[in-house]
């Protein structure tokens, strides 16, 4: 199992990569992909790709995925976050999750992540 710097890392070196890469990937190692969010999709294949678990991933859909990682007790908050976590996003500030990525850098003091 990689360290969360080395799945950041991972996540980095997909960057410029398409959605059907993850698409593949999932299909072949979780289920025939249909239809759902590819960043979800991306950020289940890291996990997997790193051997590492998620509480809800491997997913395709942010809501889902996001609410089985607070159900699970594994939210952590921005002072708390570290290179490797998941980090959804949500923008429309209603109660569902718009958005995911992996965690690559925090700055404390000015209480920002970069994700990839």
């Amino acid at each position: 199992m990689m360290t969360g710097k080395q799945a950041a890392q991972l996540a980095a070196s997909y960057i410029g990569s398409g959605p059907s890469t993850f698409y593949a990937y999932y299909s072949r190692n979780v289920s025939e992909f249909r239809s759902g969010d590819w960043c979800a999709c991306f950020a289940s294949c890291i996990v997997m790709m790193a051997g590492a678990t998620c509480a809800g991933l491997p997913g395709v859909y942010c809501p889902s995925m996001r609410n089985a990682g607070v159900d699970a007790g594994k939210a952590v908050s921005v002072a708390n976050a570290k290179a490797g976590d998941i980090v959804y996003f949500n923008w429309d500030s209603n109660s569902r999750a718009d958005h995911v990525g992996i965690c690559e850098s925090v700055n404390a003091s000015s209480r920002t992540i970069t994700t990839i």
